[in-house]
């Protein structure tokens, strides 16, 4: 029988890795469902900042940002 890292017998199937892998797979799992149904909601000027970059995807104008059908020059437009 062959010795482990540690002198510890190997066994047959190696059950520590698949559960290992199950482990990590669980957690990854878990982690991404927190992350889709987590975190802080957007703030009012993160708000104002999507909806502006929505309509500038939407109407095509990469120049001018508006919010509300008014143009926003708070910031210039490349953040957005």
């Amino acid at each position: 029988m062959r010795a482990g890292p540690f002198g510890a017998p190997l066994r047959a199937g190696r059950p520590a890795s698949r559960l290992c892998a199950v482990a990590v797979v669980l957690l990854v799992a878990i982690g991404t469902v927190g992350a889709v149904f987590g975190g802080p909601k957007l703030g009012d000027h993160e708000a104002i900042v999507a909806l502006c970059a929505r309509n500038m995807r939407l109407s095509g104008d990469w120049v001018v940002p508006d919010y509300l059908g008014t143009p926003w020059f708070r910031k210039p437009p490349l953040p957005y």
